[in-house]
């Protein structure tokens, strides 16, 4: 799974925002803003990867355990999945 093609993170005075561009500018007409472990999330999606892998990710860089890293990492999975953002 990875991020669709048509979105970057970028990051705008501090807050990180997924900005879409091209047809997706037109078909997304909305702003997401992310916090820190979201935007980490992100990039983490932004080459193909699994969901396993992104739980890792979450538990080596944070100070969390793997149940609520991994219940995390698919809440936001779903979210993503919600706005049409994922590529499965």
């Amino acid at each position: 799974m990875k991020i669709k093609d048509g979105y970057l993170l970028r990051k705008i005075q501090n807050t990180a925002v997924v900005v879409p561009f091209g047809q997706e500018s037109v078909d997304f007409n909305s702003i997401m803003n992310l916090n820190e472990t979201g935007a980490f999330i992100w990039s983490r999606l932004e080459d193909d990867t699994n969901e396993e892998a992104v739980v890792n990710a979450v538990v080596g860089m944070y100070d969390v355990d793997r149940d609520t890293a991994a219940a995390d990492v698919a809440e936001f999975l779903q979210l993503l999945r919600n706005n049409g953002l994922l590529e499965e």
